[in-house]
């Protein structure tokens, strides 16, 4: 169910006293939280108006389509959420995605990080309204809603790019750009990024030109909120510049462990981590499996938190990240 409300505006014209009335865009406002379906074409997906006035029935084809529908025609009124529900292919099969560009908030999101978990067994500490815009496939079978730019044919550019403080919650999707030789996860220009159940392949083209797995920059928030993995090679699995925040949320502690699985033993030739002039939180994770290259690279007053240290700038754990070589630390950097 919905509602329309019109918006008027009076335009004046250069000759005076002559004015001008003309009708705006109409907005919609929801009466409960919206879901668009996406579905390959193959699957009834068609990219037309009707995909996101009848969502249900009429699943749209790409989930920039149902994006660009929900930033131009609604008003979410800090009171709903909405969520882009991309259709998942029973394991062992992939439905393929192009990516998603997104550049600011639709009208009316409200909120941005979820209620914070104070400890195990306890209730969460609520903070404002949380009414995240979520892209979602399948969190138990992430490699059924893959986004892959530039496969067959498809767009290239990164799986998700998040600018102009934009705020997303993604889970259940896979990623690799392989074929778009872009980073995975671009999040820039103090935007935000709640991510779980995610799993990525390759970034970049594999022995060419590697990118990130995600790249967090300009004063931009990754929040990661639940396990996820990757099986691809990349520059860095995460990297972080320009005053990032890359944090997972577990307040790190022990009783709430995040588990991040890396399987084929992917090479990454930056480090697994590579943090400069910014902050990476990362206590109590579970990193299981190994990886080629530098466990963690840290520049620039860059900062790797993992609790694994004695307080000492340069004292974290030389095995905590995966990798076969310690951990690089330079430029007034610290490590603990």
């Amino acid at each position: 169910m919905k509602r329309t409300v019109f918006f008027w505006a009076l335009a004046v014209s250069g000759v005076l006293g002559i004015s001008q009335v003309q009708s705006v865009a109409a907005r919609t406002i929801p009466t409960a939280d919206l879901v668009f379906n996406v579905a390959l074409p193959s699957l009834g997906g068609v990219d037309n108006p009707g995909c996101t006035v009848q969502p249900q029935t009429n699943p749209c084809a790409t989930p920039q389509y149902a994006f660009d529908a929900l930033y131009a025609d609604y008003d979410l009124q800090c009171r709903f959420k909405a969520t882009i529900q991309l259709a998942a292919a029973p394991a062992p099969g992939q439905n393929y995605y192009p990516g998603v560009n997104i550049s600011g908030r639709p009208v009316g999101q409200c909120g941005t990080l979820k209620p914070l978990t104070v400890g195990s067994g306890k209730a969460p500490f609520y903070i404002g309204k949380y009414l995240p815009i979520t892209l979602q496939g399948d969190p138990a079978n992430p490699l059924g809603a893959f986004i892959n730019p530039g496969n067959g044919g498809r767009p290239g550019g990164a799986c998700i790019s998040l600018s102009d403080g934009a705020s997303l919650r993604v889970t259940g999707v896979a990623c690799d750009t392989a074929f778009a030789a872009q980073d995975g996860f671009d999040i820039y220009s103090g935007s935000f990024m709640d991510m779980s159940h995610v799993w990525f392949g390759n970034a970049g083209m594999p022995g060419s030109t590697y990118s990130n797995h995600i790249s967090v920059g300009f004063s931009s928030t990754l929040i990661i909120t639940g396990d996820y993995g990757l099986s691809g090679s990349a520059s860095a699995h995460i990297n972080g510049g320009a005053n990032a925040t890359i944090d997972y949320e577990n307040n790190g502690d022990p009783a709430l462990p995040i588990t991040v699985t890396v399987q084929n033993n992917p090479t990454f030739t930056a480090g697994f981590m590579l943090i400069d002039n910014s902050l990476l939180y990362a206590q109590a994770v579970n990193y299981v499996g190994g990886a080629v290259g530098p466990r963690a690279t840290v520049l620039r007053n860059g900062v790797i938190e993992t609790n694994t240290g004695n307080g000492t700038p340069h004292s974290c754990s030389a095995t905590y990240f995966p990798g076969t070589t310690a951990p690089v630390i330079l430029d007034n950097a610290v490590c603990r």
